[in-house]
C-alpha cells in the first residue's frame, strides 16, 4: 500500500515525461502522445472493459496481500515452522517492493501491457507453487513469486489508468481502485478465515489461478497501448541492483529486530549500515544515471515528496494492522479464523467509502489538497 501512495506518483510522472521519447509502433493503437493537444484531456473509448481487467488484477494482488492474515496460525500448525510465520508476509513484501520501480521503469521503455499480462502470469505460477506447498520453505518461495508478479500488476494497473483516462477523471478512477483495494482488504481476511475452516488454505492461492488466467486472457485482447522500442539497452542495472538490495535489506532488517535478533546484535548494525550505505549509493548512482531507474529530481517537487511521505505513514499504519490483527485475534481472543475476519469490517466500510466518495468529490471540483491532510 505504501507504493499504491507513492510509487504510482513517480510511475505516472515518469511515464508523462518517457512518453515524448518513446516510438509509437501502431499509431492506431496509441494513447495520444504529450505533444498532442488532447493529451490528458481525452478518455479512451473502451475504458469500461479495460478498466473491469484492471480491477480484477488490482483486487488479486491486494487479496495476496490480505489474505493469509487469518490463516497464518492454521498454516503453521500444519506444516510447522513457527520461527518463520512472518515470513510469509514479509517475503511478498520484498520481491513486491523491488518489482514496482521495475516495472515502472520497464513500462516505460516497452510500453505497459506485455510487462502488465507478464506480472499477472509471475503472479499465477506463485499462486500455483505456493498452493501445493508441503512445507514453509516452498510456502515462502511460492509467496515470493506471487509478491513479484503483484508488484508489477499493482504499479501497472494505475499506470495504465494514467495512459486511458483524462487527467481531470484519474481521481474518480483511483478512488474506485482505492475501493477495490478496500474490498480486498474486507475479503482478505475473511475469504482467508472461511477457506481455512472450510476447503483449506491452500484454495487461497488456488483461486488465483483461473482468475489470473482470465485476466491475461481480457488484457491480451482489449488492452490497446503505447509500445516502445527501447526494451533493456541503456537499463539502469546498477540502480536497480542498488535499490533491491537496500529495500530487502531494510525489511529484513524490521522483520529480524527484536525478534529474531535483539536490536543491539552485530547481525542486526550490520543491516542497519547496509541500509544506509544502501540508501546514499542510490542516490548517488540514480543522480548520475543518463536514463535512472527513480529520477531523483522528482524528489525535489514538494508535492511528490508529501505524498510519498503521507502514503509511507498510511502504508505502515494500515498494513501493520491488517496483516497481522487477524493473528493477534484468533491467538490472544480465541476467535474463529472467520471471526477474526469479520471483526476487519469496520475499518474497510470506512476505507470503502471515504476513497471512493473522495475520488469522485475530486474528479468534480479538481481540488484535492485538503483531503490528504483530512486523512491523515
Amino acid at each position: 500500500m505504501v507504493a499504491q501512495n507513492s510509487t504510482p506518483s513517480t510511475a505516472d510522472h515518469a511515464s508523462a515525461t518517457t512518453a515524448e521519447e518513446l516510438p509509437v509502433v501502431n499509431a492506431e493503437m496509441a494513447t495520444p502522445s504529450a505533444t498532442d493537444p488532447n493529451f490528458g484531456k481525452k478518455t479512451a473509448d473502451n475504458v469500461g472493459i479495460i478498466f473491469a481487467a484492471l480491477m480484477l488484477t488490482m483486487l488479486m494482488s491486494s487479496l495476496g496481500q490480505m489474505i493469509f492474515g487469518s490463516a497464518l496460525p492454521t498454516i503453521v500448525g500444519e506444516l510447522g515452522g513457527v520461527d518463520q510465520m512472518s515470513w510469509v508476509i514479509s517475503a511478498f513484501m520484498v520481491t513486491m517492493t523491488i518489482a514496482m520501480p521495475l516495472a515502472g521503469q520497464l513500462g516505460d521503455r516497452m510500453g505497459r501491457k506485455w510487462v502488465y499480462i507478464s506480472g499477472i502470469a509471475i503472479f499465477v505460477i506463485g499462486s500455483t507453487l505456493g498452493g501445493f506447498a508441503n512445507g514453509m520453505g516452498m510456502l515462502i518461495t511460492g509467496r515470493a513469486i506471487q509478491g513479484f508478479g503483484a508488484g508489477i500488476m499493482m504499479i501497472s494497473s494505475q499506470s495504465i489508468v494514467a495512459e486511458v483516462v483524462s487527467a481531470r477523471e484519474r481521481g474518480k478512477f483511483m478512488g474506485i481502485m482505492g475501493g477495490v483495494f478496500g474490498v480486498s482488504s474486507v475479503l482478505g481476511p475473511v475469504l482467508g478465515g472461511w477457506f481455512t475452516d472450510g476447503p483449506g488454505w491452500r484454495w487461497g492461492l488456488w483461486i488465483n489461478i483461473p482468475l489470473g488466467l482470465l485476466a491475461i486472457i481480457v488484457c491480451a485482447f482489449v488492452l490497446k497501448l503505447r509500445v516502445g522500442e527501447q526494451g533493456f539497452k541503456g537499463f539502469d542495472w546498477m540502480g536497480f541492483a542498488a535499490i533491491a538490495i537496500t529495500t530487502s535489506t531494510l525489511i529484513l532488517l524490521t522483520t529480524w529486530g527484536g525478534s529474531e535478533y535483539e536490536w543491539t546484535s552485530p547481525t542486526i548494525l550490520s543491516m542497519a549500515a547496509v541500509v544506509i550505505v544502501g540508501a546514499l549509493l542510490t542516490v548517488f548512482i540514480e543522480s548520475r544515471a543518463s536514463q535512472p531507474l527513480i529520477p531523483v529530481q522528482l524528489f525535489k517537487n514538494r508535492n511528490m515528496v508529501l505524498t510519498t511521505l503521507a502514503g509511507t505513514v498510511l502504508g505502515l499504519a494500515m498494513m501493520g494492522v491488517l496483516g497481522y490483527m487477524p493473528t493477534y485475534l484468533q491467538m490472544v481472543h480465541t476467535l474463529t479464523p472467520t471471526e477474526a475476519g469479520l471483526m476487519m469490517i469496520p475499518m474497510m466500510v470506512g476505507m470503502i467509502g471515504v476513497s471512493t466518495g473522495v475520488g469522485f468529490i475530486i474528479a468534480k471540483t479538481g481540488n484535492y489538497k485538503y483531503y490528504p491532510i483530512a486523512g491523515l
